[in-house]
């Protein structure tokens, strides 16, 4: 399949309808688009699925009825049109020639026609006019102080909270619940493309080198006050064009991800456990932070997702010879454990990481409701099955890219209500926003992903 609009209306259909993730969707062999087409393709499915619930209840108003159940693939295609029309800068004529093209590709001819009359009826029925099309029609009506175009579509979207913020209503609601005052920009931020962060590794390259670099390719950066080798890129681009990535000069890693190594306070003569390690980021920020670590053990349920800590530590050149890697669950402890106890527990906790939807958009579709008790169970689960591995004065490190306090604050009270030798540390800066159990970062707070941090430590007497 060589059509981009068809490729990604497959693409979409499979996470939509088949409940497969983006990740997995484009690992499909037969949806896989050309080298030169899939920025192009990953721009609209990323968009669309964005935008799934905004466009979905956009197209109930231009479709007579609704599409047939093996007639999804038209619907996303439509979708598609659409999201382009609406949020990408190609030309009307190209949209809806290709989008109509598409259909064949699928195999589909007879929805050639329906396709053109919806997108068509989009341009001319609710989109606002340009602005050259309104300058041109206030000339011609001789008006001496013309109106602003209006935006037709406007008013159908803020019919419905659920369409005007593009989330579904248990998401929209659990937000204004725990964040009544900054639930609009969180989902607003959830709308927005991510920014791209790096964190340059020291072991290989100083900061002010690394800097000195990306100015002499004349990529815009500017640094994170509160990180000391991360910065964020003006323009993302893909990480294979960005200078050092092959030599193992940085690693992309989201600001809030990085900031956990600062509150591990890892010191070289300690033994450290990294209990939910893939893909590696917190691991390799670790052998990157203390080289001569005396041990750190990473584990993974999934094999697969274990092997990607196993290239990213050979990509970045890091000494190895002090680290396990295991494919386990973490919490059958007497599977892998060999009984001695950790001065540092990591704990990147299982979360709905809703904190990381404008990177994984397609978890407002994914995600439901009663997944929440059961990750909560899951975390509780960890925490108790783990605590016994710390040493007397070792620290826990408790976090999740989850943005709900059932999973965060909840969590952590719930553990010290039934663990008296187990106190929490405040952290007492201007990072997040300091909690009684912990600190939390709000989605697009300085554009940071949503996070949540929590240093519990052991004070057996």
């Amino acid at each position: 399949m060589s059509n981009s609009r068809a490729i990604s209306a497959k693409i979409i259909e499979q996470v939509c309808y088949h409940h497969i993730s983006l990740s997995e969707s484009f690992a499909i062999p037969e949806l896989k688009p050309k080298e030169d087409a899939r920025g192009f393709v990953k721009e609209i499915c990323f968009g669309t699925i964005r935008y799934w619930i905004q466009l979905q209840a956009l197209l109930k108003t231009l479709l007579e009825k609704p599409l047939k159940n093996e007639d999804k693939d038209i619907e996303c295609l439509l979708c598609v049109g659409l999201y382009q029309l609406i949020y990408m800068a190609v030309p009307d004529y190209a949209v809806v020639n290709e989008t109509v093209t598409a259909t064949r590709i699928l195999k589909k001819a007879w929805a050639s026609r329906l396709v053109n009359k919806i997108l068509r009826m989009y341009i001319i029925q609710l989109r606002a006019p340009s602005v050259s099309e309104w300058k041109l029609q206030s000339k011609e009506l001789n008006s001496e102080r013309p109106s602003l175009p209006e935006n037709r579509l406007e008013p159908l979207l803020t019919k419905s909270i659920t369409a005007q913020y593009s989330h579904p209503n248990w998401i929209i609601d659990k937000i204004k619940s725990a964040w009544p005052n900054d639930w609009e920009n969180i989902l607003n931020a959830n709308n927005q493309k991510a920014p791209l962060f790096l964190r340059i590794n020291k072991t290989k390259i100083s900061f002010k080198e690394y800097l000195k670099i990306l100015e002499d390719h004349k990529i815009n950066y500017h640094c994170i006050p509160g990180l000391p080798h991360g910065i964020a890129l003006e323009n993302p681009m893909p990480v294979e064009n960005i200078p050092g990535f092959k030599n193992g000069l940085f690693s992309v890693q989201d600001a809030s991800g990085q900031k956990v190594l600062e509150y591990c306070d890892i010191q070289p003569e300690q033994s450290v456990l990294d209990a939910c390690a893939a893909p590696g980021s917190k691991t390799t920020h670790i052998l990157e932070t203390c080289p001569t670590i005396k041990k750190l053990v990473a584990l993974d349920l999934h094999k697969n997702r274990l092997s990607k800590i196993a290239e990213n530590i050979k990509r970045l050149q890091l000494p190895h010879n002090n680290v396990q890697l295991i494919s386990t669950d973490a919490c059958n402890v007497d599977c892998w454990w060999d009984g001695e106890l950790f001065d540092r527990i990591l704990i990147d906790a299982p979360c709905s990481a809703t904190g990381v939807i404008r990177r994984h958009p397609d978890i407002k579709l994914l995600r439901k409701k009663t997944d929440i008790k059961n990750l909560t169970e899951q975390q509780l689960t960890m925490l108790e099955k783990l605590w016994p591995l710390l040493k007397n004065k070792g620290k826990l490190i408790y976090s999740t890219c989850s943005i709900f306090p059932d999973e965060n604050e909840n969590v952590i009270e719930q553990f010290l209500l039934s663990h008296p030798d187990a106190k929490t540390i405040p952290i007492d800066n201007t990072w997040g926003m300091n909690l009684k159990y912990g600190q939390q970062v709000l989605t697009g707070s300085q554009n940071r992903d949503g996070f949540y941090y929590s240093i519990i430590q052991k004070c057996r007497r």
